[in-house]
C-alpha cells in the first residue's frame, strides 16, 4: 500500500499541482481578453453574448488547454535529466498498476481545467451584468449558456448528447495522456493524445443540438483512448514474453 502511495503523490506532485497552477493562469489571461472585448465594444449596448463572440476567450482556453496535454504528455517522459521511469521502477509497481494511477491523475487534471473554464465563464458573465437587475442577469447568463457555442459546450444545459460527449473527452485525454510518457519509456511513440488534443481545440464549441458532431466526437475520443489502452496492454504482453 505505501508503493502504491508513493507512486500515486509522484503523480499528483509532477501533475496536478502544475495542471491547477495552469488553470488560475488560463483564468487570468482569459479574463483579460474578455475586458478588452468588452472595452473595445464599449459606447453601445453590445450584450453579454456579443462579447464573448468578439472576444478571444476560446481561443485563450484552447492555447492553455494544449499547455496542458503537453505538460501531462511529456512530464512523465524520460528526458531532459528526469528519470520518472527509473523512480517507477524502484517502487516494484506493476506497469498496468501505474497505468491506472497515471490515468486517475491525467483525468482529475482536465477536471481541475475544465472546472476552473467554467468558473471564469460564470464569474466573467457576472461581473460583466453586474449592474443588472438580480431576475435579468440570471435569465441572461441562462440564455448565453444556451446561445453561446463555447459556453454551452462548457456547460451543456439539458444537451444528453454534449454531456455525454464532454465525459468520453474527459476518458479519452485521461487515458491517452498517461499512456504516453508509459509507452515512451518503451521506445515508442504515440499519436493518439496529439490527435485528440487538435481534434478537441477544432471541435469543442459546437451550437446546440450538434448531435452529429457530438457522436463523432464521442466516438473518436473512445477510439483513441482504446488504443491507447490495448498499446498498453500489447506492451505489458510482450515483455512477459520475453
Amino acid at each position: 500500500m505505501k508503493r502504491h502511495l508513493s507512486v500515486l503523490m509522484l503523480f499528483v506532485r509532477s501533475t496536478i499541482y502544475k495542471a491547477a497552477a495552469l488553470a488560475l493562469l488560463s483564468g487570468a489571461v482569459e479574463a483579460a481578453l474578455f475586458a478588452f472585448a468588452a472595452w473595445r465594444l464599449r459606447g453601445g449596448p453590445p450584450g453579454l453574448e456579443t462579447v464573448f463572440a468578439a472576444s478571444f476567450v476560446p481561443l485563450g482556453s484552447a492555447l492553455f488547454f494544449l499547455l496542458l496535454c503537453a505538460l501531462l504528455c511529456f512530464t512523465g517522459c524520460d528526458a531532459l535529466g528526469s528519470r520518472p521511469g527509473y523512480t517507477l521502477r524502484r517502487l516494484r509497481i506493476s506497469e498496468r498498476q501505474t497505468a491506472g494511477w497515471a490515468i486517475l491523475c491525467s483525468t482529475v487534471c482536465f477536471l481541475v481545467f475544465w472546472a476552473a473554464q467554467l468558473l471564469t465563464a460564470l464569474l466573467l458573465c457576472r461581473f460583466y451584468l453586474a449592474s443588472a437587475e438580480p431576475a435579468l442577469r440570471g435569465q441572461t447568463i441562462f440564455l448565453a449558456f444556451y446561445r453561446v457555442p463555447y459556453l454551452h459546450s462548457l456547460l451543456p444545459l439539458r444537451d444528453t448528447g454534449r454531456a455525454v460527449r464532454n465525459l468520453a473527452l474527459l476518458a479519452g485525454l485521461g487515458v491517452t495522456t498517461a499512456c504516453f510518457p508509459l509507452r515512451q519509456r518503451h521506445g515508442e511513440q504515440r499519436l493518439e493524445p496529439l490527435l485528440l488534443a487538435a481534434v478537441v481545440c477544432v471541435a469543442f464549441a459546437q451550437p446546440m443540438a450538434s448531435f452529429g458532431s457530438d457522436l463523432l466526437l464521442t466516438l473518436i475520443a473512445l477510439a483513441q483512448g482504446a488504443c491507447a489502452l490495448f498499446s498498453l496492454w500489447k506492451g505489458d504482453m510482450d515483455e512477459k514474453r520475453a
